[in-house]
């Protein structure tokens, strides 16, 4: 017992089922930590790195809609006041 855990058999392919679920449900979470990905503390570094980066390139993609969205509005709006 003293040693690196292991997944049971079949474990990466529920937890592909589950994270499928999960997308389409509630796209906005995801899973973390060594219960799913890798045992070590490097695995759950680098999964947090990534799951982070995920989100702020989804935070940003937002945030440049919605600046696009704010710049549309002010200029039709300049251009149909200054008519």
């Amino acid at each position: 017992h003293e040693c690196i855990p292991q997944y049971h058999v079949g474990h990466h392919e529920k937890l592909e089922d589950l994270e499928a679920t999960l997308t389409e449900n509630f796209p906005q979470l995801t899973f973390l930590g060594t219960s799913f990905y890798g045992v070590g503390i490097a695995d759950c570094v680098a999964n947090a790195k990534a799951t982070a980066d995920k989100y702020v390139r989804a935070i940003s993609a937002q945030i440049d809609f919605v600046k696009e969205s704010i710049f549309y509005f002010v200029t039709s709006y300049n251009a149909a006041t200054a008519i």
